[in-house]
Parts: C-alpha cells; sequence; structure tokens
C-alpha cells in the first residue's frame, strides 16, 4: 500500500468536524485568528475547541500544523505557544491549534485516534488550502526543522523533517522513522502515525524519505540511515536530544529499518559522511509489515501476490535477479547477537509473502538470540496496527530501551 492520503482509522470510521463560522485571519501573522471552532474528538468523546492561524504570506498550497495545546501529558518544550506558532506562520505554514483542555483521556493511545483523523481531515479539506503532502501533528512546545540535509545519494539530496522540543528542554530521545513514499521530494505520510503519538510521550521524532530500490544499496555505498543516526547525534544539542536513538518504518520503509538496526558492521558502509566521529547505532527498532529476505521472496508467493502489472515487469527485467524486489537485502542473516531488540507487527490479512517474510525475520532474531517481539494481528492487513494494547506494548518497548 503507498500513500493513500489518508490513513487506516479515517477510511474506517471518518472525523468528526463541528463548523463554526469558518473564516479566515486577514493580513499578518499579527492579524487576529479566526474564530473559534469546534473539533468533535473520538478520543474525548466531545468536543474541543480549535483555532486556525493563516500565515504571514499565504500560498495556493500551505504545509499545515496541527498544534495540539493543553495536554495532560508533560510539556518538555520551553518556548512559548506564541512564539512558536508565529514561527510557523512566518515559514509559510497554517497552524490549527487545537485546546485538549487538559483532559486525561487527551493522552496515548487513546490521542492517536484524534491524531490520524486530524491528518485524515486535512488531507481531504477543500475548506482550507493545504498542501497533503506536508501535514505535521505536534505537541505544543514542538519546533520543527524541514528538509533537513542529510547526504547526497546516486546524485540527489536525502532529507528528513525533525520533530523537537524547543529549548529549553531536557534532553529527549528519538525515533527516526523512514517513509513508504517513494515519490521524490516528499516523505510526510500517514505512516508517521506512532511517531506523532510519540512526540506526546517525551520523545523527539523525524522522518525521512525512502531510499530503496536500485538507487542506492544498503550496504557498501552509501547508507542513508546510518548517516542521519550521526548527524542526529551531531546536532542533539540543537535538537534537545539525549542520543538515544530508535528507527522505524513500514512496508519498504520497514526492510530500511530492519537493515539500519541489524548491519551494525564496521565495513557496511564505503562513506561514513560528514560525521564520522558519531555513532550511528540505533538502540531499538520497529518494523512493520516488511520485506526482509529477498533470497526467498519468490519462495514466499511475491510474484503470484503483487498483481499482473507489475510481476510482468519484474519477470521481464533483464536485471532482475531471482526472487529480487525493492528494498532490503538479499536475506535477513545479518541479524547477530549484539543487535538490538527489535519489535516485529503485521497483520494476518496482510498479503501472505509478506506474513511469510516477516516471519522469517523473528526466526532470524530468534536464532541469533536478539530479543523481539513479534506481533501478528487477525484482524487487521497492510497498516499500522492501531489496537491501544498494541500501541502500549510498542510505547512501553521504545521506554524500556531509549529512556
Amino acid at each position: 500500500m503507498e500513500n493513500l492520503g489518508k490513513n487506516t482509522f479515517f477510511a474506517r470510521f471518518g472525523v468528526g468536524l463541528i463548523v463554526v463560522g469558518i473564516g479566515w485571519a486577514a493580513g499578518s501573522a499579527q492579524a487576529a485568528p479566526a474564530p473559534k471552532q469546534e473539533w468533535k474528538s473520538r478520543a474525548l468523546d466531545r468536543s474541543v475547541p480549535y483555532v486556525v492561524h493563516r500565515p504571514e504570506k499565504p500560498s495556493a498550497k500551505a504545509p499545515a500544523v496541527v498544534y495540539l495545546t493543553h495536554l495532560p501529558t508533560p510539556r518538555i518544550g520551553g518556548q512559548s505557544d506564541e512564539n512558536l506558532i508565529q514561527g510557523f506562520l512566518k515559514e509559510g505554514m497554517m497552524v490549527f491549534a487545537v485546546d485538549y483542555q487538559n483532559d486525561p483521556k487527551a493522552a496515548a493511545p487513546d490521542l492517536l485516534l484524534d491524531i490520524d483523523d486530524w491528518y485524515g481531515f486535512l488531507y481531504e479539506t477543500t475548506e482550507y488550502p493545504v498542501d497533503k503532502d506536508w501535514i505535521y501533528i505536534l505537541p505544543a512546545g514542538y519546533a520543527i526543522d524541514r528538509k533537513v540535509d542529510i547526504c547526497e545519494v546516486a546524485g540527489r539530496m536525502a532529507r528528513m523533517d525533525v520533530f523537537y522540543p524547543s529549548s529549553p528542554a531536557q534532553p529527549a530521545p528519538l525515533v527516526l522513522q523512514i517513509s513508504s513514499t517513494k515519490e521524490q521530494g516528499k516523505w510526510i505520510n500517514l505512516r508517521a502515525y506512532y511517531i506523532y503519538g510519540l512526540l506526546t510521550a517525551g520523545y523527539a521524532g523525524a522522518v525521512m524519505q525512502w531510499n530503496g530500490g536500485d538507487r542506492v544499496s544498503p550496504r557498501g555505498k552509501v547508507f542513508p540511515e546510518k548517516q542521519a543516526a550521526r548527524l542526529l547525534r551531531a546536532r542533539a544539542d540543537h535538537w534537545n536530544l539525549s542520543g538515544k536513538l530508535g528507527v522505524t518504518g513500514h512496508s519498504k520503509g520497514s526492510s530500511r529499518a530492519a537493515v539500519a538496526a541489524l548491519v551494525n558492521e564496521t565495513d557496511c558502509e564505503a562513506d561514513l559522511g560528514p560525521n564520522a566521529g558519531q555513532s550511528s547505532r540505533f538502540q531499538a527498532a520497529l518494523m512493520s509489515a516488511g520485506q526482509h529476505d529477498k533470497e526467498h521472496l519468490n519462495e514466499d508467493g511475491f510474484l503470484d501476490q503483487v498483481g499482473s502489472r507489475k510481476r510482468e515487469a519484474l519477470l521481464a527485467s533483464p536485471e532482475r535477479k531471482s526472487g529480487e524486489e525493492e528494498g532490503g537485502e538479499s536475506s535477513c542473516d545479518y541479524a547477530s547477537k549484539d543487535d538490538p531488540p527489535v519489535f516485529l507487527c503485521i497483520g494476518a490479512q496482510d498479503k501472505p509473502f509478506r506474513v511469510a517474510q516477516m516471519k522469517r525475520l523473528a526466526a532470524k532474531c530468534q536464532e541469533a538470540g536478539i530479543l523481539y517481539k513479534f506481533v501478528m494481528d487477525p484482524d487487521y492487513g497492510h497498516s499500522y496496527n492501531p489496537k491501544p494494547e498494541v500501541i502500549r506494548e510498542i510505547f512501553a518497548y521504545f521506554d524500556k530501551q531509549l529512556k
């Protein structure tokens, strides 16, 4: 499943928007905001107020920030809401400032219902000129550094967005998500779902573009995920980071997250980049519904399950090796005993080859002596698992490894 433009919850349940008079603030970022409106929160089972702020220099389509204020969880970013919102506006972003009124229900995992709904609403809206490729959902006190250069890959720059507690703040662990969106210059999509939830639980976060396929190999050339880890540690003071890093990915991003966490040989990269003195290791990894063992993809039914058009293209390719698919390694033999604990998730209704591939990775982790958790949920297909009990397990796993 590629970037569908709306996430699982939005597609399944819809959103609850009560419009109490839509209106834009006139003029510059200093002008009075639009009237308060109301959002029907599924997490709280009631409405909460929000205000829309328009950017200083309006454009046809603008990135959007949903800015979650008065959450019941501790605020860890020191700058005021006014300063942070003004900063977003000056960067040409719209801000939807939501007041959760310190309701105890407005915390993860329940709050992820609303995170999902906000993303879906802004992706679909015709009321606001939102650039649906850039929708961010941040707790109060957080800032964004957008489109940070990581390294050059095959003639183009790999980039990421970093979400971090504004100064002054205590250092926070960070979880890096590898997007599964292949379009160049776009990487924020619905699969930032867990990342935004983790922000509300005291983490920093980052989402980087996917770099799989023929353009770059995870071994032997440039390894952008490792360079991202070094960059995050090199700029830890600027982003208020503790230096503890996790990595996650869904679908195509899952295979990249696996090699980022589990390939730790000293010779796995030809170019360490400008931050070679920093560690490239991740202390935790969450892999969701990915392909991890190209050597056995055909055996697991890949060519029979990917669709006739893609199957014909793969079979006709003169460069295709047996079982080859975009992303990942030739096998998952890279798992070794000194690698970090991992959390593996997949829905039993996903394509059978992906289920088989995730089982293979779990078996390799067991064989290598890596601590791992494998969750295969009977109710879901190719999506992040939204069940509160699973989210609690995932967040508790990251807490144990990174806090």
